[in-house]
Order: C-alpha cells, then structure tokens, then sequence
C-alpha cells in the first residue's frame, strides 16, 4: 500500500511524477485499486430510520489502453466502506468483487463501471462496450451502450469505444434525496449529454 497525494494505492496502481494515476500496467488479470485516503462521510442518519446517501457529484478523465489493441475489462468508480478490497479479484470483477462475495448485500459497494466486454453471468449485462450501475455485485442494475450526443447534433447518439485509449470524460452525479443517479461520458473537450440513469 503507498499513500500519496491524499489517495491509498494498492496492487498494480501506481502515481507518476506527473500526478496521472495508473491503475494497472501491461501485466495479465492484474487489479490495481486507488482510493481518497481520508473517508468521506456519505449517509446522513439524522434525517430518519431509513438514511439517504449524501448528494455528490465528480468528474474525472480516464484512458483504457489495451496492451495488444482489444481485451481489457475496464475500471470502475466505487463508493465503499473501507479503501481496501483485498480479496477482489481482476477480469470480470473489476478489482472489486471476487467469486463468493459477488452479489452479497454485506459488500456495501457503490459502483459505476465502465466495462469493453461482455457482462460476466448475466445475460441482461451482455452488451461489451458499456456503462453500468451496480450494487454490491457486478451486475448492472441499469447499463447503456457507452455512446455521446454530439453538442452540434443532440438527435444523434455516437458510440464511444472505451478500449480506444482515447482520453474520456466521466461525469456522477447523485441526488440523495430523489435517490437518482445519472452518469455522463463523452471525448475529452465537451460535456455531453446522460447515459444510464438508476433509481
């Protein structure tokens, strides 16, 4: 485990000089994992017995560099209860979830996964090259193809290859209290409009 720059690393996750984070390298079914160092308090249980999750909204821009062109699995963005998942495992899991704790209510994992292939014992997740909600397990809860609308033609949808190693923008926004989600990705250079929503 290192900590710098206010994130814990662990496994293959490197940060460079330049301050890029590295999550994996060109190493096979290697999980590399980035978490804020400081935990950041998401439930506000003072409002009644059933407690909403903090409004939060972040924006980040990442790559999927396959080493030989196609077959990666992609990254995921993660709300969870410690910034350590030792056991996670890598390929379908995305460092997240491994083969006995996948789907279990106990995981208390928030994720949003950007994943170029097809969904892993699940067929309803069974589009490659998408966006996906999930809770506590790696199936979506809700999943679109990874696609943009252009700013000059927002009638249009346009596929966007997360395995290209083009630069891609993400944007999360969640509202606690309407318990809404909705995820954003487009090229580098222009906000583009929602991709899957979840309730």
């Amino acid at each position: 485990m290192e900590v710098k720059k206010d994130l814990t690393t662990h496994g293959a996750s490197i940060i460079k000089s330049s301050g890029l984070l590295r999550l994996t390298n060109k190493t096979r079914n290697v999980v590399g994992q980035a978490f804020y160092y400081t935990p950041i308090q998401m439930l506000n249980t003072s409002s009644n017995s059933s407690p909403n999750a903090s409004s939060f909204s972040t924006t980040f821009v990442f790559q999927i560099v396959s080493p030989k062109g196609k077959g990666g699995f992609g990254l995921a963005f993660t709300l969870a209860p410690s910034n350590q998942l030792p056991r996670a495992a890598a390929g379908h899991y995305l460092g997240l979830f491994n083969s006995s704790n996948d789907g279990n209510s106990s995981n208390h994992i928030f994720a949003v996964e950007f994943d170029t292939v097809n969904g892993f014992n699940d067929s309803a997740d069974s589009e490659g090259n998408h966006v996906g909600i999930n809770i506590n397990s790696m199936f979506s809860r809700s999943m679109e193809v990874a696609a943009y609308r252009e700013t000059d033609h927002p009638d249009r949808e346009k596929n966007l290859m997360l395995e290209s190693g083009e630069r891609i923008q993400a944007w999360i926004e969640y509202d606690g209290a309407t318990r809404l989600v909705n995820v954003t990705i487009g090229p580098v250079g222009e906000r583009q409009t929602e991709s899957p929503t979840h309730h």
